[in-house]
């Protein structure tokens, strides 16, 4: 089951960077997980122009729909097929 949270909140107006700073997390977790990015090093396994194509549309998603374990498992299986 996943929860929705937002552990990181904001008081006053910021720059949308920071406003979603729960979402690019998940989604650096989630590239993770697949072996696509290395965080330490910076790296992609596959083209980051593909990488940020996939990631756009999961980014939409993260903001503003409701989340669940089958949507990222989708997600995870479909960067299997973009490399």
């Amino acid at each position: 089951m996943w929860i929705k949270r937002k552990p990181f909140q904001h008081k006053a107006e910021c720059e949308e960077k920071f406003l979603y700073v729960n979402e690019f997390f998940a989604t650096t977790i989630l590239l993770q997980a697949s072996n696509i990015y290395d965080k330490e090093s910076g790296q992609y396994t596959i083209g980051r122009e593909k990488v940020l194509k996939a990631v756009a549309p999961l980014m939409q998603y993260l903001k503003f729909q409701e989340v669940n374990s089958q949507t990222l498992e989708l997600f995870l299986f479909g960067l299997n097929f973009i490399g």
